[in-house]
Protein backbone atom coordinates (compact mmCIF):
# COMPACT_ATOMS: atom_id res chain seq x y z
CA UNK A 1 0.00 0.00 0.00
CA UNK A 2 1.34 3.36 -1.02
CA UNK A 3 2.04 5.74 2.04
CA UNK A 4 0.66 9.57 2.22
CA UNK A 5 4.22 11.85 2.88
CA UNK A 6 3.48 15.51 3.89
CA UNK A 7 6.29 17.61 2.39
CA UNK A 8 8.17 19.70 4.43
CA UNK A 9 7.86 23.55 2.79
CA UNK A 10 11.35 24.17 2.54
CA UNK A 11 11.22 20.82 0.33
CA UNK A 12 8.43 21.37 -2.35
CA UNK A 13 10.85 23.37 -4.76
CA UNK A 14 12.57 19.69 -4.62
CA UNK A 15 9.66 17.69 -5.72
CA UNK A 16 7.80 19.93 -7.47
CA UNK A 17 8.91 18.90 -11.34
CA UNK A 18 7.85 15.38 -10.56
CA UNK A 19 4.08 17.10 -9.24
CA UNK A 20 3.50 19.50 -11.89
CA UNK A 21 1.74 17.64 -13.83
CA UNK A 22 -0.33 16.07 -11.63
CA UNK A 23 -1.15 20.03 -9.78
CA UNK A 24 -1.94 20.80 -13.63
CA UNK A 25 -4.45 17.96 -14.00
CA UNK A 26 -6.38 19.12 -11.41
CA UNK A 27 -5.94 22.45 -11.98
CA UNK A 28 -8.15 21.76 -15.26
CA UNK A 29 -11.08 21.30 -13.36
CA UNK A 30 -10.56 24.30 -10.85
CA UNK A 31 -12.39 27.26 -13.43
CA UNK A 32 -9.05 28.87 -14.22
CA UNK A 33 -9.00 30.24 -10.97
CA UNK A 34 -5.51 29.37 -9.79
CA UNK A 35 -2.13 28.68 -11.92
CA UNK A 36 0.22 26.29 -10.84
CA UNK A 37 2.85 28.91 -10.11
CA UNK A 38 -0.15 30.14 -7.24
CA UNK A 39 0.23 27.12 -6.15
CA UNK A 40 3.70 26.75 -5.86
CA UNK A 41 3.67 30.23 -3.88
CA UNK A 42 1.25 29.47 -1.74
CA UNK A 43 2.79 26.07 -0.42
CA UNK A 44 6.28 27.20 -0.21
CA UNK A 45 4.69 30.64 1.95
CA UNK A 46 2.89 27.68 4.64
CA UNK A 47 -0.79 28.58 3.41
CA UNK A 48 -1.12 25.39 1.79
CA UNK A 49 -0.03 21.88 2.39
CA UNK A 50 1.71 19.45 -0.10
CA UNK A 51 1.42 15.59 0.47
CA UNK A 52 2.46 12.74 -1.72
CA UNK A 53 0.80 9.70 -2.45
CA UNK A 54 4.09 7.34 -2.65
CA UNK A 55 5.64 4.38 -3.98
CA UNK A 56 8.45 5.17 -6.30
CA UNK A 57 7.14 8.45 -7.47
CA UNK A 58 4.67 10.24 -6.48
CA UNK A 59 1.22 8.49 -8.19
CA UNK A 60 -1.12 11.22 -6.35
CA UNK A 61 -1.05 14.72 -4.48
CA UNK A 62 -2.93 15.84 -2.15
CA UNK A 63 -2.73 20.22 -1.60
CA UNK A 64 -4.95 20.95 1.68
CA UNK A 65 -5.00 24.49 3.99
CA UNK A 66 -6.46 25.06 6.94
CA UNK A 67 -9.60 27.32 7.03
CA UNK A 68 -10.32 28.99 10.50
CA UNK A 69 -13.99 30.24 10.81
CA UNK A 70 -15.21 31.86 13.87
CA UNK A 71 -16.76 28.93 15.16
CA UNK A 72 -14.26 26.06 14.07
CA UNK A 73 -11.43 25.14 12.39
CA UNK A 74 -11.56 23.13 9.07
CA UNK A 75 -8.89 21.37 6.87
CA UNK A 76 -9.95 21.56 3.62
CA UNK A 77 -8.77 19.81 0.28
CA UNK A 78 -8.35 22.08 -1.72
CA UNK A 79 -6.38 20.22 -4.64
CA UNK A 80 -6.02 16.39 -5.05
CA UNK A 81 -5.37 14.09 -8.40
CA UNK A 82 -3.61 10.52 -9.07
CA UNK A 83 -2.00 8.63 -11.74
CA UNK A 84 -4.04 5.62 -11.24
CA UNK A 85 -6.43 4.48 -9.03
CA UNK A 86 -5.77 5.89 -5.64
CA UNK A 87 -7.90 4.53 -2.65
CA UNK A 88 -8.76 8.32 -1.45
CA UNK A 89 -10.38 7.06 1.59
CA UNK A 90 -7.25 5.38 3.40
CA UNK A 91 -5.30 8.59 2.24
CA UNK A 92 -7.62 11.04 3.10
CA UNK A 93 -7.74 9.39 6.27
CA UNK A 94 -4.03 10.03 6.94
CA UNK A 95 -5.00 13.67 6.78
CA UNK A 96 -7.90 13.22 9.26
CA UNK A 97 -5.16 11.98 11.39
CA UNK A 98 -3.03 15.47 10.74
CA UNK A 99 -5.73 18.08 10.73
CA UNK A 100 -6.90 16.50 14.35
CA UNK A 101 -3.71 17.02 15.69
CA UNK A 102 -3.61 20.76 13.88
CA UNK A 103 -6.90 21.52 16.10
CA UNK A 104 -9.38 21.07 13.27
CA UNK A 105 -13.08 19.96 14.18
CA UNK A 106 -13.68 19.30 10.20
CA UNK A 107 -12.73 18.42 6.88
CA UNK A 108 -14.07 19.55 3.74
CA UNK A 109 -13.05 18.64 -0.07
CA UNK A 110 -13.45 20.95 -3.17
CA UNK A 111 -13.97 18.99 -6.13
CA UNK A 112 -16.28 17.59 -8.90
CA UNK A 113 -18.94 15.28 -8.40
CA UNK A 114 -17.25 11.88 -8.51
CA UNK A 115 -15.87 12.37 -4.90
CA UNK A 116 -19.22 11.75 -4.16
CA UNK A 117 -18.69 8.00 -5.19
CA UNK A 118 -15.81 7.79 -3.96
CA UNK A 119 -16.37 9.33 -0.72
CA UNK A 120 -19.54 7.77 0.10
CA UNK A 121 -19.32 7.89 3.70
CA UNK A 122 -18.99 12.06 3.50
CA UNK A 123 -21.69 14.22 3.53
CA UNK A 124 -22.34 16.54 0.64
CA UNK A 125 -22.95 20.06 0.48
CA UNK A 126 -23.69 21.84 -2.77
CA UNK A 127 -21.70 25.03 -3.98
CA UNK A 128 -23.09 26.31 -7.25
CA UNK A 129 -21.26 29.01 -9.45
CA UNK A 130 -21.88 31.15 -11.96
CA UNK A 131 -19.26 32.90 -14.42
CA UNK A 132 -20.55 36.56 -14.52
Amino acid sequence: MSALIGVPHHLVRRVWPMVLPLVESALRHDGGRWSATDILRSLESRDRQLWLVEEERPDGIVVTEISIYPRRKTCVVFLAAGRRPVDWRDRLGDIECWARAQGCAEIELHGRKGWRRALPDWSARTVLTKEL
